[in-house]
């Protein structure tokens, strides 16, 4: 029945659920915990009891289902009596189960008797958390093989502990991988510095020529030659992205809201008309990588990183 899905959303979040004129649900967290006898560990999880003095109605239930099935208050309550009434009556022959909580019985004074299901942890600080089963290994002895069998000796194989790897061969290897990977991570980092500095001179080289040319021009406003520059526009690899839009009204809008912030941002269409607008721009994928965790943090979550080829 719905009525016992909603409850049992509902003990997801609360610690008591009521259903009027029947009782409440307690739920009782508790810590994880390890059986030594079966080696089985618990996480933790919401102990799950019932009830009957507590059937005044507090709202919850009602509430809750009037949200979700988009009917008033007033109907929710009838709904909620009319399966209690249900119960009641089934009560009377047989037990009434609630899938995943647990099931109700009358004992012989024909009091309410609640026995809880533990196959769901309502506790959602445990989800995906599941209990588990370690296995003792039984190890065999040289003696055991020792007094076995012709026949049975002859089908089992010992590695003798000669030929095992050393401990020391392994540390070796790892100590190898280690050391190529910091290479690499240096000899990276080498060529983005390289690259850098390498755009620097070339900066350098054209403004010197620029100097030169303006140096070596006559002041004759007709005989000017027009000096064409070698300066080409730097093209940064990592650029940390807001957003992108079809139209360019969208993009330069928030383009001034990016730089009244104090950003450093551009706009850049794509070849497929997109019109990209950049926080910052850098060619350091450590710079890029370090902008792009703090303006997820503190502007916009869903920044992401282009890397231009």
């Amino acid at each position: 029945m719905l009525i016992q899905k909603y409850i049992k959303d509902l003990l997801y979040r609360y610690q008591c659920v009521t259903i009027p004129d029947f009782g409440s649900f307690l739920s009782q967290q508790r810590s994880a915990r390890i059986d030594i006898q079966r080696n089985s560990f618990y996480p933790p999880t919401k102990y799950i009891s019932f009830n009957e003095q507590l059937q005044e109605n507090d709202g919850l239930l009602a509430k809750y289902i009037s949200g979700i099935s988009g009917v008033d208050y007033e109907y929710a309550l009838t709904l909620i009596s009319e399966a209690v009434r249900i119960w009641k009556k089934q009560l009377l022959e047989k037990e009434v189960w609630f899938e995943g909580i647990g099931y109700f019985c009358l004992n012989t004074e024909k009091k309410l008797q609640f026995q809880p299901e533990d196959t769901v942890n309502y506790l959602s600080d445990s989800y995906g958390l599941e209990p588990f089963t370690l296995h003792s290994i039984k190890r065999g002895t040289v003696a055991a093989f020792s007094q076995a069998k012709p026949s049975e000796t002859k089908q089992t194989k010992l590695v003798s502990p000669s030929k095992r790897p050393p401990k020391h061969r392994m540390f070796r290897y790892a100590a190898v991988g280690l050391i190529l990977l910091l290479v690499s991570v240096f000899l990276t980092l080498e060529y983005n510095n390289y690259q850098q500095t390498l755009q620097i001179v070339n900066q350098q080289k054209a403004q010197q020529i620029v100097a030169k040319k303006i140096q070596e021009a006559t002041f004759d406003m007709g005989s000017l030659a027009v000096v064409t520059l070698p300066l080409t526009e730097e093209v940064l690899k990592y650029h940390v992205i807001s957003g992108s839009f079809r139209i360019p009204s969208n993009a330069e809008k928030l383009l001034r809201e990016l730089i009244q912030k104090g950003y450093d941002a551009k706009i850049k269409k794509n070849k497929y008309g997109f019109h990209r607008v950049s926080y910052t721009r850098t060619n350091s994928r450590r710079e890029a990588l370090k902008a792009l965790r703090k303006i997820r943090r503190t502007e916009n979550p869903g920044a992401w990183l282009l890397v231009m080829n």
